[in-house]
């Protein structure tokens, strides 16, 4: 068996390989280059000599999804769990005001931590988050 380590540079250019990175040439690639220096950070954090990580971007791909805000993951998760009006008592994030706002993104925030595992890429989740499917 052959063991190859990688950098952040090498991993993200196995996604390129695969065309896994959104661009303007593919707009509907799995992440951004800033979604995958997150997600690199994570696997090397995560993992060790004693407990290797080998790295396989198809499966990346289908375990992890990429979301650039909170408005986006709930057009994949609204439906099958809380309502924004279940938490809010309002139909659209745009009716929010901005505590409001903050109380959905708290919320959001606890349930995806309860659930699976969250990359934040900064404090606030419409800088862009990646979860672990669920």
């Amino acid at each position: 068996m052959i063991i190859e380590e990688y950098d952040q540079s090498l991993f993200i250019g196995r996604f390129e390989d695969y065309k896994r990175v959104e661009t303007l040439e593919n707009p509907n690639g799995n992440f951004s280059y800033k979604g995958l220096r997150f997600l690199f950070d994570y696997l090397d954090d995560t993992h060790d000599e004693e407990n290797p990580y080998k790295l396989d971007v198809i499966s990346l791909c289908c375990d992890f999804s990429e979301y650039k805000n909170v408005e986006e993951y709930l057009k994949d998760y609204d439906s099958q769990h809380t309502t924004i009006k279940d938490i809010t008592g309002k139909e659209k994030i745009a009716d929010l005001n901005e505590e409001e706002l903050n109380e959905l993104k708290s919320f959001i925030e606890n349930e995806i931590n309860d659930k699976t595992t969250l990359i934040k890429f900064d404090n606030d989740l419409d800088e862009g988050f990646i979860i672990a499917q669920y």
